[in-house]
């Protein structure tokens, strides 16, 4: 989705040099236009002077049209609410006030588990390792565990503020990916908007489910990191 509206913009924005480059060729087309009966000196001072002031002219605009394509502004698609009416809390959610693509990992490792029928092995999931990106694929944070652990995942943006929560609610949508979730924030820090978040939605994941290779005592401790990607919608004040 991010890099579909790149496209437009770039399009856009090379469509309207094309735009400009021909009205530019026009102008030069109408300078042509001079009196046949003026002085022959005064029609080339005149000359002259109007495609210079034609030259100036587009520079600017064509200056303008690309700072316009390369300003960085999402379009407005990109703060729409998404479709996941059963990832919400009672009472329903505050604002959306930020939208980020996650792409990165779901880290696992293999675990022995000493139990009353004796030693189990799985794979234990240890938490996230995500960057965040805008719209424009700029990056803009980071997502990983917490220092308290998986269950206490931590967004944090690069001026520092962050944000961390706790599972509320879940919903598989595919087998294949990592479930949806519903996550409410238990401590924040920093000025930055990331920090007035109350609850995230983790949605339109791909990947990032518990490994099938073999856990057993041969391969204990193992690690394996899956690769993933989400969407993470933070909702403030």
């Amino acid at each position: 989705m991010k890099r579909a509206y790149w496209v437009v913009a770039i399009g856009a924005a090379s469509a309207g040099l094309l735009v400009l480059q021909a009205c530019s060729d026009g102008g030069g087309n109408d300078d042509g236009g001079t009196d046949a009966a003026s002085d022959t000196s005064q029609q080339n001072d005149a000359t002259k002077q109007d495609v210079s002031t034609n030259d100036v002219s587009t520079n600017d605009v064509v200056a303008d049209a690309i700072a316009d394509a390369s300003d960085g502004a999402c379009p407005s698609s990109w703060m729409d609410l998404p479709d996941a009416s059963n990832l919400v809390p009672d009472g329903g959610l505050p604002p959306l006030i930020m939208h980020t693509a996650a792409s990165g990992t779901q880290n696992y490792v293999c675990t022995a588990q000493n139990g009353d029928a004796g030693t189990t092995y799985a794979w234990v999931f240890v938490g996230p390792q995500a960057n965040l990106d805008d719209c424009n694929a700029q990056l803009v944070g980071h997502h990983f565990a917490s220092e308290a652990g998986a269950t206490a995942p931590e967004w944090q943006t690069l001026d520092q503020s962050y944000v961390i929560a706790a599972k509320q609610l879940a919903y598989t949508a595919d087998a294949s990916a990592v479930p949806w979730l519903l996550l409410k924030e238990t401590s924040n820090g920093g000025s930055g908007t990331i920090a007035k978040t109350l609850y995230i939605q983790r949605l339109f994941t791909t990947g990032g489910i518990a490994p099938t290779a073999t856990c057993d005592a041969n391969t204990v401790n193992n690690t394996s990191n899956v690769p993933y990607t989400a969407d993470y919608y933070f909702y403030g004040q």
